[in-house]
């Protein structure tokens, strides 16, 4: 007779027919679509884990250690792929797999991927370098070859550069190993070396008194304070020289030093020193040379 009961033992057989279903066999064990749904289950929950581990992991790493963001971004991506192999070896001895077969296909794998991957390898062992020696860090601005811009991600193949027209340049690791790399941010100073030309018919007298304004107006306070920096034990001081005879001008060199290193700061004092200039020089009658030939 058809009861209730009956209905739960006949759903419950044909579940248990449907989860112990032969479906492939592996050596002398059967897979069953019980054992791939378990399978599938361990990798999804395992990688949901992993990720969580190693964010926690690396939060807690880096509170204790103040690693640089670069740093701890590499030890969470080391920490994931490591628990994620063994979460990917778990599912698949639930399954049935004989992992031993993998150290044969893994021994053969690895002389094809050496051949074929000396580049990949190069590019991980120049990650590893960068990250241990830091010549970059997140956020600073650098310099390489014809790429100008800021570092974004420092990874294990390649390093992430935002140019200044907002492009994404990616590097390989290798290249950046091999090659010089010029980090702006860590300059201690901003140099600032310019020449200003003036006319032929200048007396001396005058051209003296040009030369000792120009020094005069490094000299004033507002100016003064961002311009003498002390670099390990010395203090960089403006110069300021009658330099040469050109062909179409006498020129005065004026080299000094900004500190410290803001971008934004050291384009309004550059803007403050010129007018200061032009004024001084309008007062004293001194007259700027253009290209032009007697």
């Amino acid at each position: 007779s058809i009861t209730p009961t009956t209905i739960a033992y006949g759903a419950w057989y044909q579940a248990q027919s449907v989860w112990n279903q032969e479906l492939v066999q592996i050596g002398d064990k059967w897979l069953t679509l019980g054992k791939v749904v378990q399978g599938l289950g361990i990798l999804i929950s395992g990688w949901i884990f992993a990720r969580f581990v190693s964010r926690i992991f690396v939060n807690r790493f880096l509170k204790r250690f103040r690693l640089s963001k670069d740093a701890s971004s590499a030890i969470r991506t080391l920490v994931f792929y490591s628990l994620l192999f063994f979460v990917v070896m778990s599912a698949l001895k639930r399954i049935n797999v004989d992992l031993t077969a993998f150290t044969i296909l893994g021994g053969a794998l690895a002389i094809g991927v050496g051949f074929g991957s000396q580049t990949l390898i190069n590019n991980f062992v120049g990650g590893l370098i960068m990250l241990a020696e830091r010549p970059v860090r997140l956020g600073e601005r650098v310099m390489f070859k014809d790429v100008d811009g800021v570092v974004e991600e420092v990874g294990f193949r390649c390093t992430k550069v935002r140019t200044q027209s907002d492009h994404l340049v990616t590097i390989p690791n290798s290249t950046l190993v091999n090659e010089s790399i010029e980090n702006i941010d860590r300059r201690r100073t901003i140099r600032r070396s310019f020449m200003l030309a003036v006319t032929y018919n200048i007396s001396r007298e005058l051209l003296a008194d040009g030369v000792q304004a120009i020094r005069d107006i490094l000299e004033e306070r507002e100016i003064r304070e961002r311009i003498h920096p002390i670099v390990g034990f010395d203090e960089l001081a403006p110069r300021v020289n009658f330099s040469e005879f050109a062909a179409e001008s006498l020129n005065i060199q004026v080299t000094y030093w900004y500190a410290p290193v803001v971008s934004k700061g050291f384009a309004d004092h550059s803007e403050r020193v010129n007018f200061r200039i032009m004024e001084e020089f309008d007062r004293l009658g001194i007259e700027f040379a253009f290209p032009s030939k007697t």
